[in-house]
């Protein structure tokens, strides 16, 4: 079983969609020795949620699971700067030490199931090797299963 998120594409179909760094980013991982799996064991919730993000003109990231496994898309590793690639696939408060606590709790609210919306939230982050102030608007939104959670 291909380890594509589109396994029933075509071979000509696949080349087109994986033009996309961060696509072929994702299908050559190795997702085996990830906790989240190799992609054909994913919920299928979830590969459709990183299909819509991967088509998204607009930096996207996934924190899945109580790791917080980051996915992201192609404006999102433009956005992560020098720690891209090297923070993909990796929990995100190892990605970004400098806002762990930041990110443990949203993690935790979307376990939970909580959404949140931040305007003009301040971050110091390190993507060129200093931390800098940035504000940026955040929306966080769990995804539910099949179940509902």
């Amino acid at each position: 079983m291909p380890k594509s998120l589109f396994p029933l594409a075509s071979f000509e179909t696949r080349q087109r969609l994986e033009q996309d760094p961060a696509l072929k980013l994702i299908n050559d991982y190795d997702w085996a020795s990830n906790p989240l799996g190799p992609i054909p064991d994913w919920p299928e919730s979830l590969k459709g949620a990183v299909r819509v993000m991967m088509a998204a003109s607009t930096p996207m990231v996934m924190m899945i699971g109580p790791d917080g496994i980051l996915v992201y898309n192609d404006s999102y590793a433009r956005f992560a700067g020098y720690r891209h690639p090297a923070i993909f696939g990796k929990p995100a408060v190892e990605a970004w030490p400098e806002i762990s606590d930041f990110n443990r709790d949203k993690i935790a609210r979307g376990l939970r199931g909580d959404s949140l919306f931040l305007r003009d939230q301040e971050l110091l982050l390190d993507r060129h090797g200093q931390l800098e102030p940035g504000w940026m608007d955040l929306h966080y939104s769990p995804l539910l299963n099949e179940e509902g959670i």
